[in-house]
């Protein structure tokens, strides 16, 4: 659903201390460690408390900043003024009358209102006009600290930029806030591709495994492992496919396929299976519930009869309950997540046998849902492969009753 944040994009989304921290060292930190350290080298004792409101800005802008990039919106420009703006009060507060003198209160104002607009710049522009903003941001952050060495000199720019030295140490500064920034263009780029590309894997192991399995799996390797379990297994196949996929091309076969797949996922989207597996003009699907089960298997019919009608065809389903082997079956390289056992196959003859637009369910499936699905029609099924007859009925309908829980 558009908008709505899959259980594995969670996971693979960094904590917010690991958020908090990134924003801390690479960004909103660098300039009140430059002048928290001139502070303590060169004002007197007494001034030292200040750098307790100067950190502890940086560290409180960090942690709005990262909590919002956890949170997966992107943080407001004006948040980059939250340091400066605690350490400007606390000056005020200091040196009242004489706080607005201060060369380096100037310095951290003038960086942190250059970085709100090169920012904000760089959210309404593309391509190379934002990467030019992010290098941008990196060269105010570099000079920032040639200007925090001005002042500790108390020099004016002009006198500081009449030393030769000076002028080489604003240069190499100046080329390595470049060099920073277009390693920081270069990094974004890469992310960008990286995400992509998880996005993709994403998508396509939810198509394998289905998002709820997914999610288990990322959060604990052994939810995959094979293992025994009790599920109630449904089988929907076309009737009448093979004649009419004769007298139709490759692609409209393949169209129509793709349309009941689609039917019979919307159908039973709402009921969550735990596994739906497409075969040819096959659907398979398996729930941990049999009442569940049940439901889907009427709406699945209800939803893919009206969709085969366009093309002359019909639908049979079988539902059958019991235990099966679970998880990820396969060879070393090659496997996939999918249900084994006597149940499947079951489950797959009772639809082999059950008639155009009917739904047949075994007996078994009938006493797990416990009374609460309305049969009729019993019968025997000589079914291929199975040594004695299969007992079953038709699905008419559900019959809530409260109090009735799955014995899966």
């Amino acid at each position: 659903m558009p908008g709505e944040e899959s259980g594995i994009a969670h996971l693979l989304r960094p904590g917010k201390d690991a958020c908090v921290a990134t924003e801390f060292f690479s960004a909103t930190a660098h300039v009140p460690m430059v002048i928290a350290l001139a502070i303590l080298l060169v004002r007197p004792f007494a001034a030292w408390p200040l750098v307790l409101p100067l950190l502890a800005g940086a560290f409180l802008q960090a942690w709005l900043i990262g909590g919002a990039v956890h949170a997966g919106r992107k943080p407001h420009t004006a948040l980059q003024l939250v340091g400066c703006g605690l350490f400007t009060a606390t000056m005020a507060a200091a040196a009242w009358g004489t706080w607005l003198s201060d060369p380096f209160l100037r310095i951290y104002a003038c960086v942190a209102l250059l970085l709100t607009s090169t920012q904000g710049m760089g959210r309404h522009l593309s391509g190379m006009a934002a990467d030019v903003c992010v290098v941008s941001e990196h060269l105010v952050r570099a000079l920032a600290v040639v200007a925090v060495y001005g002042a500790v000199r108390m020099q004016t720019p002009t006198e500081f930029l009449a030393e030769s030295g000076h002028r080489y140490l604003v240069a190499g500064t100046a080329l390595l806030g470049v060099a920073l920034g277009a390693s920081a263009v270069v990094h974004r780029r890469d992310r960008s591709r990286i995400a992509e590309v998880v996005d993709r894997l994403r998508s396509y192991s939810e198509m394998l495994l289905g998002r709820s399995m997914l999610t288990k799996a990322m959060g604990r390797d052994d939810d995959l492992r094979p293992r025994r379990t009790r599920r109630s297994v449904l089988f929907a196949d076309i009737r009448g496919f093979t004649k009419w996929s004769e007298a139709h091309s490759p692609e409209e076969v393949l169209l129509m396929l793709d349309g009941m797949y689609t039917a019979a996922e919307q159908a039973c989207a709402g009921l969550k299976p735990a596994r739906t597996k497409h075969t040819g003009d096959e659907v398979m699907m398996f729930f941990a519930e049999p009442f569940a089960a049940a439901q889907a298997a009427l709406a699945l019919r209800a939803e893919v009869q009206a969709f085969l009608a366009l093309y002359g065809l019909d639908v049979g389903i079988g539902l059958h309950h019991g235990e099966v082997i679970e998880g990820l079956v396969g060879a070393s390289r090659t496997k996939a997540y999918d249900i084994l056992g006597d149940t499947v196959n079951t489950a797959k003859r009772v639809c082999d046998n059950a008639k155009s637009g009917s739904i047949l369910v075994t007996f078994t499936f009938y006493e797990a849902c416990r009374g609460r699905i309305e049969i009729a029609s019993d019968q025997r099924l000589n079914a291929k492969g199975k040594s004695t007859a299969i007992l079953a009925a038709e699905l008419v309908g559900m019959k809530p009753v409260e109090g009735c829980a799955d014995i899966a």
